[in-house]
């Protein structure tokens, strides 16, 4: 994930963190250009998108249109499997990797050309204007990797630990906890990287990329909560 020819190492990567730690800093120094650039991804987002967005990276934006799709799949089977309907895919691992390598490619394409769209559109509503699509969706697919890369990770390891996917899905976990910090911290990190990259009212942007956002996450919540509620 080589982010260009901005400064991405040791010292745009250092913080307080790693004055504090400079072991950390060191650690991060043997991870190479992929974990600092990991680094500055999930912790200063803003460094990352303007480096990142300094050139065309179709390859890298199509990747990650592929892991964000792969991420949502993943989110919809433990949907289903919430519900108590299985996925057809979901009785074996191999079935399982199949459909979201497989699916991911067609859903990537949809997130790609729609996704992308949607997210030039909510710029345009801000203010932004022109619009450079292609760093438009290369803020929209690289912010959008903090939350598809701990779902991957997260599979990856349910593999190594359960006989099937059904078993992993019906077996509640609190180290699943943590994983709803992640679409927040994509939310976050999005309206830090559109506010460094795009010039547009700061006011709308933040409606845009923040509010509207972090309301369509909870709203699932609270509607669930209501209609178990109402089943009691």
């Amino acid at each position: 994930m080589n982010v260009g020819a901005a400064p991405i190492g040791p010292a745009a990567s250092r913080s307080p963190l790693d004055r504090r730690w400079p072991s950390f800093g060191r650690l991060l120094d043997r991870l190479g250009i992929f974990g600092q650039s990991l680094w500055l991804l999930y912790f200063k987002p803003s460094l990352f998108m303007q480096a990142f967005t300094g050139r065309r990276r179709f390859v890298l934006n199509a990747l990650f249109a592929w892991t964000y799709a792969i991420g949502h799949l993943v989110d919809a089977q433990y949907v289903h499997s919430s519900r108590g309907r299985g996925s057809i895919f979901s009785s074996s691992w191999p079935e399982q990797w199949g459909f979201l390598l497989l699916g991911g490619m067609v859903l990537g394409l949809l997130i790609y050309r729609f996704g992308g769209w949607w997210y030039e559109l909510r710029l345009w509503w801000s203010g932004v204007n022109p619009i450079d699509e292609d760093k438009a969706r290369s803020v929209y697919l690289a912010s959008s990797q903090i939350q598809a890369l701990p779902t991957i990770l997260w599979t990856l390891g349910e593999t190594l630990f359960y006989e099937s996917p059904i078993g992993a899905m019906t077996s509640a976990s609190l180290w699943m906890i943590p994983m709803i910090v992640f679409p927040f911290w994509s939310i976050r990190a999005s309206h830090v990287a559109v506010q460094s990259v795009f010039q547009g009212n700061r006011t709308a942007l933040r409606i845009w990329f923040l509010i509207i956002p972090l309301v369509g996450v909870f709203l699932p919540f609270i509607v669930g909560g209501i209609l178990m509620a109402l089943d009691k």
